[in-house]
C-alpha cells in the first residue's frame, strides 16, 4: 500500500476550440467555424492517491492446488486543476484530464506441469478526455470500462507451446460523453470487438 500527492505545473491538456481563423499565427480563414482539438499547457494541478497491491502464488496448498496464485491492485486518486484561470466555472467536478478516480485490476493464474493459464480483469472509472473551457457543453469525457482477459498455455516440448488467447471476451465498449458524464449525454460509442487468438509459439 501507498500514498502520495503531487503537485503541477503547466500540465498538458487537450482541449477543443471554434476556430476563428488566425489561430497560432497560421491562416487558417478557411477553416473559420470549425472545431479544433490541440494540446496546450494548462494552469496548476495537484493529484493526491493511494495504492493497494497484492500478490500471492498458493504454494503452501497440496498437489495440483499449489499452481493456483492471485494479484490483485487498486488506485484511488483526487485531482484538481485551476485550468490556467481561478474564475473558470465548471458544471462538473474538477479533475484532470487523464485522470481516473478509480482504477485496479484483478487476476487468477494457474502454473502447474505444462499448463499455464491466466484470467484478467481490469476497471477504469471515467475520465475527461478533451477539456472544453471556452464552452464547457463541448468537453468529452470516456466512460467507465470493464475488461476479462483469458490467456492459456501449454508446453508440448522445451521449445515448442500452444496458445490461445481471448482479449475483451464479453466485448466491452469505451464510451464517450459530451458535456456532461450522465447516461443522457451519450455522444458515441467506440466499438471494442473480441480478440480471440490461437497459436504455435516456438522458441530455437
Amino acid at each position: 500500500m501507498g500514498v502520495f500527492r503531487k503537485e503541477f505545473k503547466n500540465y498538458v491538456a487537450t482541449t477543443t476550440f471554434n476556430l476563428t481563423g488566425n489561430e497560432f499565427g497560421l491562416d487558417l480563414s478557411q477553416y473559420a467555424g470549425w472545431v479544433g482539438t490541440t494540446k496546450i499547457n494548462t494552469g496548476k494541478g495537484e493529484v493526491t492517491g493511494a495504492e493497494f497491491n497484492y500478490a500471492q502464488q498458493f504454494s503452501f496448498l497440496p498437489g495440483p492446488l499449489k499452481g493456483f496464485g492471485a494479484m490483485a491492485n487498486y488506485s484511488i486518486l483526487e485531482s484538481k486543476g485551476d485550468y490556467n484561470g481561478p474564475n473558470v466555472t465548471l458544471p462538473f467536478k474538477n479533475i484532470l484530464p487523464g485522470m481516473r478516480p478509480h482504477s485496479g485490476n484483478v487476476g487468477l493464474s494457474y502454473t502447474y506441469g505444462r499448463w499455464d493459464l491466466r484470467a484478467m480483469c481490469n476497471y477504469t472509472d471515467y475520465t475527461i478526455n478533451t477539456l472544453d473551457l471556452s464552452d464547457p457543453s463541448g468537453t468529452e469525457f470516456y466512460g467507465e470500462r470493464t475488461q476479462w482477459d483469458f490467456f492459456a498455455r501449454f508446453r508440448i516440448s522445451r521449445n515448442i507451446n500452444l496458445f490461445a488467447d481471448v482479449v475483451n471476451a464479453f466485448e466491452e465498449n469505451r464510451k464517450r460523453y459530451q458535456g456532461l458524464y450522465r447516461t443522457d449525454r451519450l455522444a458515441q460509442v467506440n466499438v471494442f470487438n473480441r480478440v480471440i487468438t490461437v497459436g504455435v509459439q516456438s522458441r530455437f
